[in-house]
């Protein structure tokens, strides 16, 4: 499915299986809100049983659900049209979407059973796929068109960046749910080091492919993480300082990279 060879029902099959995954994925997040396993949802357990856990955005941080489900809508429809069957970047995704897609309608109703560590494995799944969709989305070959950069690049970075905070959040309460706080280490050097991690990986992406984007995401959950936990000062400074100079890197960096992708 890489090549430039004509397709059209392998490559209607593919589009089909895309829209099709980002339909599934917002009635499972849907379902999982209007009957929750257990009877708590996502939220109602995170908030009931982990709000000690240093890297837990606030409550807020996760409307940023609905802007991810806007974009990957906007991926679907765009990606469907008759001219873009053969697009030989939307061809190499191939069916990462409907994988992510199907690790992460499994992923909402395992959590809220609570099984975690299943949870994280899916978890990880969904991380695997975003990243490999990003890596092939990105060849220094290819200019991708306006439309292209906002309907398919940007939304994916959305995307790949709130996956990533969620992983670590997912690996942080499941392990603070079997009693484990990160002896030796303070609970509250986790949280420096896996919010240093974090936005090191944020930056490398903007300075590299220019992918503000990700980089907003990033921010975005650090803001979040900081108003919840203004009781603990290491934890807001830490993250506030961390935004600042992302933030810096979002204003500097497109200007030297003026036909970066995202």
């Amino acid at each position: 499915m890489q090549d430039g060879t004509a397709d059209p029902g392998r490559d209607r099959l593919r589009q089909g299986a895309n829209l099709v995954a980002v339909l599934v994925s917002f009635g499972a997040n849907t379902w999982s809100n209007v009957a929750p396993v257990g009877g708590m949802t996502v939220g109602d357990i995170a908030n009931a049983f982990f709000t000690q856990v240093l890297v837990l955005p606030a409550n807020y941080a996760f409307a940023i659900w609905g802007l991810i489900y806007l974009g990957l809508g906007a991926f679907a429809i765009y990606q469907f049209r008759t001219d873009q069957a053969a697009n030989p970047r939307l061809r190499r995704l191939g069916y990462l979407l409907p994988l992510a897609a199907l690790f992460q309608s499994v992923w909402v109703f395992t959590f809220e059973a609570r099984q975690f560590w299943i949870s994280c494995g899916l978890m990880m799944g969904i991380l695997v796929c975003l990243m490999l969709i990003y890596h092939r989305l990105r060849s220094p070959q290819e200019r991708p068109s306006r439309a292209e950069k906002w309907l398919v690049d940007r939304p994916f970075s959305l995307y790949l960046g709130w996956i990533s905070v969620a992983t670590v959040v997912n690996w942080a309460v499941t392990f603070y749910s079997v009693s484990w706080t990160g002896a030796p280490l303070a609970p509250t050097v986790w949280a420096v080091i896996m919010m240093a991690i974090a936005a090191g990986i944020a930056g490398f992406l903007t300075v590299r492919y220019g992918d503000v984007t990700y980089n907003l995401v990033t921010i975005w959950a650090f803001v979040a993480i900081a108003l919840r936990h203004g009781d603990t000062p290491v934890v807001p400074l830490t993250a506030g300082g961390l935004a600042v100079v992302l933030g810096l890197l979002a204003v500097v960096s497109p200007r030297f990279r003026p036909s970066a992708p995202a």
